[in-house]
């Protein structure tokens, strides 16, 4: 009894979908069928159009972003190459300042401070004993 009904129903199903089917079939005519076909092949373009326009922008987005990222990059790298620069010529006049002082030390060793030597004191207390 249960085959009998799904039988039953599966011919009510074909012939409406084929009562249907058949109903828009012969509604149509060759040049609507034509149209018909145009319009998905527009549309079918139309899509990939769209498609490839997004993947262009994401493309570019990504060409943008990287872009960006390199010119950071370089300046970040200009900065560090600037502030080595500025150590080295840092560490140049401390040099030149440690090598001058170094020699005017050298120059003031065991003579008297004439500034705050007198004619009565100028002995062994009012001189800069420095050993080297």
């Amino acid at each position: 009894m249960k085959d009998i009904w799904e039988d039953i129903w599966k011919e009510l199903l074909n012939t409406a979908l084929s009562s249907i089917l058949g109903f828009v079939i012969g509604k149509f005519t060759f040049l609507n069928w034509i149209i018909l076909i145009f319009i998905i092949a527009g549309l079918f373009s139309f899509f990939k159009l769209c498609q490839l326009g997004v993947s262009f922008i994401i493309k570019y987005h990504n060409l943008d972003t990287n872009l960006a990222r390199a010119k950071s990059d370089i300046e970040n790298l200009k900065s560090r190459l600037e502030d080595k620069e500025n150590r080295v010529s840092d560490l140049k006049k401390f040099e030149e300042l440690y090598f001058k002082s170094h020699f005017e030390l050298k120059v003031l060793k065991n003579q008297p401070i004439s500034r705050l030597a007198t004619d009565n004191d100028a002995n062994e207390a009012n001189t800069i004993k420095i050993s080297s």
